[in-house]
């Protein structure tokens, strides 16, 4: 009785078209999930996502689960996730991505979840990598472990949001690095992140990986703009 009092003065919202939720661990409304167009690019080789790394980073497969198109229930939900502290958005989105990906056959269950990382200090001001919380929620579908602290972002570099294709990729070069190869060697890893746009951060973030010796890398986001 006392949640339902508290509901009608303070609603719980969906991120998307901002109506009331019933169910307080969502944050998208059921019209709004299912208004998200799916790519299904986990289903066929030489999708869009892969040729972004084409010649760039050495991926197994690649994929979105997502198109990113402006002013979404998508792009909301990310933003809220991103820049409006809201952590469960990004556990919510990993559910989603974990339940659609546990049972592809180009996507094999991998050794780890490998989130991209952000450097100390960007991680320090927002409280919280967001591409962890993305790997926390697919773990919560597949119990697959998630390693962190061994690919590190070792250069703290500026937004990519406003550069080009060219200045994405020289802000993010020779931005990552393996700490402990060893630990990597002959596993198969999901390498998780938010939005593709060009592709500069998850390639940068492969490459790195690829050095570890028998790895296989199998790139995984949300989105790919569209």
């Amino acid at each position: 009785m006392l949640k339902e009092i508290i509901s009608l003065f303070f609603p719980h919202l969906c991120v998307g078209c901002e109506e009331p939720i019933n169910d307080i661990k969502q944050q998208i409304c059921l019209k709004c999930r299912f208004q998200i167009p799916l790519t299904e690019f986990d289903r066929f080789s030489d999708n869009p996502v892969e040729k972004l790394l084409w010649g760039k980073a050495p991926v197994k497969a690649a994929t979105s689960y997502f198109y990113f198109k402006k002013d979404s229930s998508l792009q909301k939900a990310i933003h809220s996730l991103k820049y409006e502290g809201n952590q469960r958005m990004g556990l919510e989105l990993g559910q989603w991505m974990g339940e659609g990906l546990k049972d592809s056959p180009r996507f094999p269950t991998p050794d780890f979840l490998i989130p991209v990382p952000l450097h100390r200090k960007k991680e320090k001001t927002r409280g919280y990598n967001q591409s962890e919380l993305l790997a926390q929620g697919i773990n919560q579908v597949t119990h697959v472990p998630i390693h962190t602290g061994n690919l590190i972002r070792s250069v703290h570099t500026t937004s990519q949001t406003q550069k080009g294709h060219y200045e994405r990729f020289e802000n993010m070069s020779t931005s990552f690095q393996v700490e402990h190869p060893d630990k990597l060697q002959g596993k198969k890893v999901w390498l998780i992140d938010d939005v593709i746009t060009t592709g500069s951060t998850l390639a940068e973030c492969a490459t790195a990986l690829g050095s570890v010796q028998n790895i296989e890398i199998f790139a995984v986001t949300v989105a790919v703009a569209s």
